[in-house]
């Protein structure tokens, strides 16, 4: 059994694809928010629009958060400046 020399290596690239997991599932999320929004915007009664938005906005920043602003706005049809 051969040890790596570089053990902190195996927990960088682990945090490196739970990164990449957290990022594609908000944006996946955003996405079908997105969907939704287009869908409801008729027809939703005030409560669930709200809380669409909510759902939305929150996700959005997690987007921000997560280093994805320009995907993020350009999901939502929004200006980059």
């Amino acid at each position: 059994m051969t040890m790596d020399p570089n053990p902190a290596r195996g927990s960088r690239g682990s945090a490196d694809q739970e990164r990449e997991e957290l990022r594609r599932h908000f944006m996946d999320r955003l996405k079908r928010l997105a969907h939704m929004d287009a869908e409801v915007t008729e027809r939703a009664d005030p409560e669930e629009r709200r809380l669409l938005d909510r759902a939305t906005s929150s996700t959005y920043w997690d987007c921000i958060r997560l280093g994805m602003r320009s995907q993020a706005r350009k999901l939502l049809g929004l200006s980059d400046h």
